[in-house]
């Protein structure tokens, strides 16, 4: 693992063979968010119009890691670039830091065309109810072709994706706003966390 505390070996890369293999293998990037931020910037007139408006640009910088099939820190940026191919985004190994590679750490960058901002708020939104209900992270589901992933021979040599980008398929979030102290027969009778056992008569129910 990346950050199990231990000697480090100099022959060891960051992106070793087995992590691309098992990377690559992979049709998903279940990614849990732990942190979001929004930056807004204000002023300036409109590029390219006479208007007396402000421009506004809001950037979002969304950090998280996935734990299958290990654990890897992941970033995600959005653009408002229009995607022509049938994908949402595109995914890249990278690097923070400087090689050796006791020096550099590896994660997963995440690029999404997202035109009129909707998907990033979505996943503001779904991070902000998973907040608000008590939870310390939110989860997103990254879809992708299995297969991808392999590094050229340059790319192994730079320990990132230097020369490639892979396709994004599609992606899943979800909002759920429910309290963490809700006894087991007020969750969803679907819930996996749901049970009738010891629910009280119904003229006792309470929370």
């Amino acid at each position: 693992m990346f950050w199990r505390k231990k000697t480090p070996n100099a022959e060891t890369p960051p992106w070793d063979d087995n992590t691309l293999k098992r990377v690559s293998k992979v049709e998903q990037f279940n990614v849990d968010i732990t942190s979001i931020t929004r930056t807004v910037r204000f002023g300036g007139p409109i590029i390219g119009r006479q208007s007396n408006k402000l421009k506004r640009d809001d950037e979002y910088e969304i950090y998280g890691f996935m734990k299958y099939p290990k654990f890897i820190p992941v970033k995600i940026y959005f653009f408002p670039d229009f995607c022509a191919d049938e994908h949402i985004g595109v995914w890249f190994y990278h690097l923070y830091g400087s090689l050796p590679p006791d020096r550099a750490m590896p994660f997963l960058e995440l690029h999404i065309h997202d035109t009129d901002s909707e998907i990033r708020s979505l996943f503001f939104q779904a991070h902000h109810a998973a907040l608000l209900s008590g939870k310390r992270r939110s989860s997103v589901r990254f879809f992708k072709r299995k297969g991808d992933g392999v590094m050229t021979e340059k790319e192994r040599q730079d320990q990132w994706s230097s020369e490639s980008r892979y396709p994004l398929l599609s992606a899943v979030s979800w909002v759920e706003l429910e309290s963490e102290r809700l006894p087991r027969w007020a969750y969803p009778f679907s819930d996996e966390r749901f049970s009738a056992k010891g629910m009280p008569a119904w003229y006792d129910l309470k929370l």
